[in-house]
């Protein structure tokens, strides 16, 4: 994370974010991107906008940015697992495929423990 404002500041991943929060965001989730390709991984880092019309000037309006999302998947190709950033901790937030019983935190300043938990997951079923 950069220094001074934080991804901390970040909101919901269906609320808006500012510029700067998002390339920050985005900034995290390239870290642990380039250590999970560096151990097989593929991944995707998803970036969603929203438009907004206004009709008082025929055209878009506003243009929202939402929390950018990193889709891993093993060395063979299924999913194994969605990385965000938390909203309030700024810590990583690692989603398990399959596994609707929540994100496991880790730390800001600890990606590697993203790869370590992502890695132990695959080996363990066989991915």
């Amino acid at each position: 994370m950069a220094t001074g404002q934080t991804a901390s500041q970040q909101v919901d991943s269906d609320e808006p974010l500012s510029d700067r929060v998002a390339d920050q965001v985005e900034a995290a989730l390239d870290v642990v991107r380039e250590l999970l390709r560096s151990r097989g991984f593929l991944t995707c880092r998803v970036s969603r906008i929203g438009l907004c019309l206004d009709g008082r000037r025929g055209g878009f309006g506003v243009v929202r940015r939402k929390a950018p999302e990193l889709v891993v998947y093993a060395p063979r190709g299924p999913k194994v697992a969605e990385v965000t950033v938390g909203a309030q901790s700024g810590a990583y937030l690692v989603s398990v495929a399959g596994n609707a019983a929540g994100a496991h935190p880790v730390p800001a300043d600890q990606p590697d423990l993203v790869v370590k938990l992502l890695s132990h997951l695959s080996m363990a079923d066989g991915r």
